[in-house]
Formats: C-alpha cells, structure tokens, sequence
C-alpha cells in the first residue's frame, strides 16, 4: 500500500512543480534583478509546507509504477466460449455465433435492416454492430452489448497478443466481461506463487 501511495504522491507533486515551477523561476529572475523577494505562494517550498507535495523515496514509486505480470488461470472451456476479437464469424466457435445469435437478433438500425451475422466480420466488427443495435435499443451501445453477450454465456473476449498479431496465429490474450472476474485465479504475481 506504501508504494501505491508513494505512487499518487509523485504524481501529485509532478502536477503540483507545472505550477510551482514557474512561480520558482519569476522569483529567482526578480531575486537577480535586485527586487526583494519573499516566499512566493505558489513556489515548490510554500507548496511543501503547505503539504501539497512531499518527499517521496524514488524506489517505492518506481517500483509501484512499472507495474505487476500476473499469471492467471483461466478454465479452458470458458477460453473457448470466448468471442474471438480477430477471427471472422465463419471461424468462431459454434457455441459463440449461436450465444451471439441469441443476445442479437437482426435487427434495424437507422431505418436499416443489420444482420452482423451475415457479414465476414470479425469479433471486433461484431462487438461494433452489436453495439450499435444496444445503442439503439437505449442502452449505452458497447456497455449493453457485453452484458448481453455475457448473458448469452460469452464470457469475454480473446485477441492475438502484439507479438502473434502480424503472423495470424499464436498466442492470445484474454478479458473477461464484468461480472466473469470469479473465473479467474491468479496463480503468480511477477514470477513468485500466490
């Protein structure tokens, strides 16, 4: 918890210098000309004892803000029920296209009749056109869209990592949609076991 506060505190205090350092600067610039200055309001050292920034061991924030690689456990098969964000539909799972059959039925769209099923889209533009026809049912387009797939049991969505991307194929990353989080079990946390 101290690193993430650490953390805050040099984010707070990297705000805080875009105001005191220009006040700093007018003050030493007065200072040379021969004006008398005092303390200004504003300058980094009233910000400090005023308490708006403060000392902050380097380490502990650094360590927080580069962050944690987790490995998680994710059951098989909730991976393969999962929309497939680069896959055309003729290649995603049949559990999947009929789950988001269900959830979405054709439908009209700006006086147009939308069928995503018929279409070489992939899970992306899917997740896309499902969200339009959400938005238009007054739910708030993407937010809808997830539920209803969640509630279809799609349980999140899957993508090529950066390194698999240009190739096509490999390895994945997945999200769970919200409310899937029980899913997950997080095994290590930067290389040691939980």
């Amino acid at each position: 918890m101290a690193g993430l506060l650490d953390f805050l505190q040099s984010a707070s205090n990297a705000a805080a210098s875009n105001v005191s350092a220009p006040v700093d600067v007018i003050a030493w610039i007065l200072g040379k000309a021969g004006f008398p200055v005092q303390e200004p309001v504003g300058g980094s050292d009233w910000m400090k004892r005023q308490g708006l920034t403060r000392d902050v061991p380097q380490s502990a924030a650094a360590d927080y803000a580069q962050g944690s690689l987790y490995k998680v456990y994710l059951p098989d098969e909730k991976i393969a029920r999962m929309l497939d964000w680069d896959k055309p539909l003729s290649q995603q799972a049949p559990e999947v296209i009929d789950a988001a059959r269900k959830a979405f039925p054709p439908s009209y769209v700006d006086g147009r009749f939308v069928d995503p099923f018929a279409s070489g889209k992939t899970g992306r533009a899917l997740l896309d056109e499902l969200g339009a026809i959400a938005n238009k049912r007054g739910a708030p387009g993407m937010r809808m869209a997830e539920p209803a797939m969640r509630a279809a049991g799609i349980p999140g969505i899957r993508y090529l990592d950066g390194g698999s991307r240009g190739a096509g194929q490999g390895t994945s990353n997945y999200v769970v949609f919200p409310g899937e989080e029980a899913l997950l079990r997080i095994l290590e946390r930067n290389g040691n076991p939980l």
